[in-house]
């Protein structure tokens, strides 16, 4: 694998986690950024336990510039940025959602993509040696449930961002993705989905695959996006979901 450093963004969540892991075990340099290092010390000592691997932690708040410049002024050189830092979902009618949730989740999920991938280009740019960029979007940016309005335009933004990128960046030999999860099992949606077996078992009954998707099923993507074999591969939304958003029979 050509590419050996990471810059991961959200990496304390659970498909962060896994990404994390995925990559560290291909002897690829992670670095674990998020709004706490507290969160972050268990995984770091995870990697640091395995042979071969390394990593470090930083701290950075994705939608504040001084803070993304911060980062970027305090870490070497990076090949890859994964951008899976996210505000929790809001799920509610859109008459009751206040402008102030609106714009928190636009300030993390949007305009900390947006700061994140701004400086990745200049540190991928002056480092000349190419790069990817993966940033994390979900199924709903292609269609959605009911009181997701915040949620599912903060996804398609994002996707609307890699494809932008992808053109923007092409010539500079970095590549620019967004990967879109389905339902995946992680420690966030495990309570949700025990509380609610109605809501897991219509899941798994949309879904052709016939179960739910995997932390390890995200990260298998992303490494093969930051492999040799991904290299003309740019601007491209990768849906993980199992063939749920192409099915059209939700009878029983």
């Amino acid at each position: 694998m050509a590419y050996k450093t990471a810059l991961i963004a959200g990496a304390a969540g659970g498909i962060g986690r896994g990404v994390s892991l995925a990559l560290a075990g291909r002897g690829i340099f992670t670095i674990l950024a998020g709004h706490r290092l507290s969160t972050l010390d268990e995984l770091y000592e995870t990697i640091m336990a395995s042979p071969n691997a390394g990593a470090s932690v930083v701290t950075v708040d994705v939608g504040d510039t001084y803070s993304v410049d911060r980062l970027y002024a305090q870490i070497p050189p990076i090949d890859i940025l994964i951008n899976l830092a996210a505000a929790p979902a809001i799920n509610r009618p859109i008459e009751f959602i206040s402008f102030t949730d609106y714009q928190h989740t636009m300030r993390t999920d949007v305009a900390g993509t947006f700061l994140m991938c701004q400086g990745a280009a200049r540190k991928m740019k002056a480092y000349a040696n190419g790069g990817r960029i993966i940033n994390f979007s979900s199924y709903h940016a292609l269609g959605s449930y009911p009181n997701r309005s915040v949620y599912a335009t903060a996804k398609a933004a994002v996707v609307g961002l890699t494809q932008q990128l992808a053109v923007e960046l092409g010539p500079f030999s970095i590549t620019v993705n967004a990967v879109l999860p389905g339902a995946i099992e992680t420690p966030r949606t495990a309570t949700t989905l025990a509380n609610d077996t109605g809501l897991r078992d219509g899941l798994v009954h949309r879904t052709p695959t016939g179960h739910l998707g995997t932390v390890e099923d995200i990260a298998a993507v992303v490494v093969f996006l930051v492999s040799d074999g991904a290299k003309h591969i740019t601007g491209q939304s990768i849906v993980v979901d199992g063939g749920y958003t192409k099915n059209l029979y939700a009878g029983r």
